[in-house]
């Protein structure tokens, strides 16, 4: 299947760039440069709402308490991420300890995701409390990854 999209990509590139890149899902590219380590070049612009979550005091919890308990926290902070994006059409781009950054390509979709991890995870734990960050706007996408200034 992969072969059959790049080789699709290919032929509409050399006539009409433009189209080709519109007839793509816009997840395809990243996987076909992560599963052929290799770039096939994409890059145009799309609107993107940006979320960044993070246990805020997680630091200074994991001194305070066992390492069993700091990993229960962090598991169930990351299984009510994980569902709720997979409930809301949002991709969590990657995980960073105690935190993660998420897209979603409708901002309505974004802040709603936001909003109910909010009220899902309202106490994590003693101490812990949630941030969320969100900026939304014009990236760019190259080779799958989306980069450039939002408006927060």
């Amino acid at each position: 299947m992969n072969d059959l999209v790049v080789d699709f990509v290919e032929q509409r590139a050399s006539v009409d760039l433009e189209s080709a890149l519109r007839a793509v899902p816009s997840g395809v590219a990243k996987s076909l440069a992560h599963e052929t380590n290799r770039s096939i070049g994409v890059t145009m612009r799309v609107l993107r709402t940006i979320i960044f979550v993070d246990l805020s005091g997680f630091s200074a919890y994991l001194r305070k308490t066992d390492d069993d308990e700091a990993q229960r926290v962090l598991r169930q902070f990351r299984r009510v991420s994980r569902d709720l994006a997979s409930e809301m059409g949002v991709r969590i781009d990657k995980f960073l300890g105690d935190g993660f950054m998420a897209v979603s390509v409708k901002q309505d979709a974004g802040i709603t995701f936001a909003m109910e991890l909010q009220r899902r995870l309202k106490e994590p734990a003693v101490g812990l409390r949630l941030r969320i960050g969100i900026a939304s706007g014009e990236m760019m996408l190259i080779d799958g990854d989306e980069i450039g200034r939002a408006h927060v």
